[in-house]
């Protein structure tokens, strides 16, 4: 609780979120991708359709340790795959293209 903006400390049950901290933009923009991300998984039914059958996952590289770079796709049962690629490392690889 409290990840969906930025929390620092970890939760705990004996206090409130610290809702204060949504007075940053730093927060605020930790939120606002949140609830994009969650608009995102509602909307792409590949994102989930199919989470507990294993047609619904399927990796396409998780072995580019150079590159800290893993991908893979989901897939729905009405919609179209969706490929996700993730670079793990804070580092900018430039445009990618194909």
């Amino acid at each position: 609780m409290g990840d969906e903006f930025g929390q620092w400390d970890e939760w705990y049950h004996e206090r409130s979120l610290d809702w204060h901290l949504l007075e940053y933009p730093n927060h605020q923009g930790v939120q606002g991708w949140v609830k994009d991300l969650n608009h995102l998984y509602r909307t792409e039914s590949a994102l989930h359709e199919m989470d507990f059958a294993p047609e619904g996952f399927e990796w396409i590289d998780f072995r580019d340790s150079d590159s800290s770079v893993v991908s893979f796709t989901r897939r729905g049962k009405s919609t179209e795959d969706i490929i996700l690629v993730s670079a793990i490392l804070p580092l900018s690889r430039g445009t990618i293209t194909g």
